[in-house]
């Protein structure tokens, strides 16, 4: 048995635990069969433990080479997740320059088809148009000379003539009777309500006036008689004015919107015309500084006033019968006095002069 090698230290070690054992325990001597069987056992135990060991090492390099393969594949999985959302990002970036391109293709082509027509309104208006001098009243297209000498068109200096007619065989409103003097053609106009000027001349001592030719009677008493006194009549003038609007267009029989105080009126441009001192028939002018915006062919104002009072206004303006808005007029001395502000503000000097007569009456 040589010393320093394994066997001869397992072998030292083993004797020296058996003669622990024969001194201890008074054991017989082990002998050298028992001694070799003993030393095979010791072998094999430590060869399961390192195999054992070993087997360990070896499923924990498994456990961690499968778990770095599960994070390459989650990486993976993230990478290709992420190219799909790149994808879908630039597909939806194409698809939204490609609608903003048939958008802004749409709107090229309606503006040019907005431009084609507005071209066509101006070609056709011009051609209808014609062109004088302000002198000789001359035209200078050839086709409307023989037009004019055809007797198609009327020539520059000639006007209309209007048929005089009594104020009150004419109704409000209705149209005139006009004749043109080269034509011969009949022709309707229609007037415009004017303040009458007997207006200023009407008493405040009759609060109850039945219409434009008749007034209720105010009593007087002379040596114990009574007498009717008739206030001068309120008629409508005879020289009846024709609207005649310039710049953009508007029609009598336009319909108009007017947002008061966030409540809306709707008229006619000759209603607001039948005062034509008053601020409605400015606003409907064309000198008007206000301009309306349209909606569906229907202009429409704003005006920051009090709609408490604005219907009784129209309805004077939509009457001749000074006597038939009296009645309307409200009786409360503070309503009289709003109704008398707002008639200020619009300037309808006859509805004022009535409302003045009202309050003197209370």
């Amino acid at each position: 048995m040589k010393f320093g090698t394994e066997e001869s230290l397992e072998y030292k070690t083993f004797l020296s635990n058996q003669w622990k054992d024969i001194i201890k325990f008074k054991r017989r001597p082990v002998t050298e069969a028992e001694r070799k069987d003993a030393l095979a056992a010791e072998r094999e135990k430590t060869e399961e433990e390192k195999f054992g060991i070993r087997e360990k090492r070896e499923e924990k390099d498994r456990s961690r080479e499968r778990s770095r393969e599960k994070r390459e594949e989650k990486d993976r999985s993230r990478e290709r997740s992420r190219e799909r959302r790149e994808k879908d990002r630039s597909r939806e970036r194409r698809e939204k320059d490609r609608s903003r391109e048939r958008r802004e293709k749409d709107r090229s082509r309606e503006r040019r088809e907005k431009d084609r027509s507005r071209e066509k309104r101006e070609k056709e208006r011009k051609d209808r148009s014609t062109v004088t001098t302000e002198k000789t009243g001359q035209r200078t297209d050839e086709g409307e000379k023989k037009e004019i000498s055809q007797g198609k068109r009327r020539r520059p200096h000639e006007d209309i003539r209007v048929k005089k007619l009594k104020s009150e065989d004419v109704p409000l409103f209705q149209p005139l009777q006009a004749q043109d003097t080269f034509t011969g053609e009949e022709l309707e106009m229609y007037p415009i309500l004017t303040v009458p000027a007997s207006l200023s001349g009407l008493s405040c001592s009759s609060s109850d006036t039945t219409g434009s030719t008749e007034s209720a009677p105010s009593k007087t008493t002379t040596n114990n008689t009574n007498t009717k006194v008739h206030p001068a009549e309120v008629t409508t003038s005879a020289n009846r004015r024709i609207l005649k609007v310039k710049g953009w267009a508007l029609s009598q029989s336009q319909r108009i919107v007017l947002n008061v105080g966030g409540t809306k009126f709707q008229t006619s441009a000759s209603t607001l015309q039948a005062d034509p001192s008053s601020l409605l028939a400015l606003l409907v002018s064309p000198e008007s500084p206000m301009k309306p915006y349209e909606v569906e062919s229907i202009y429409t104002y704003f005006l920051d006033r009090d709609p408490k009072h604005f219907g009784l206004i129209l309805n004077y303006l939509r009457t001749v019968s000074i006597g038939s808005i009296t009645k309307l007029l409200p009786l409360s001395f503070s309503q009289l006095e709003e109704l008398a502000l707002e008639c200020r503000f619009y300037e309808l000097e006859g509805l004022l002069k009535a409302v003045e007569c009202r309050m003197k009456d209370l």
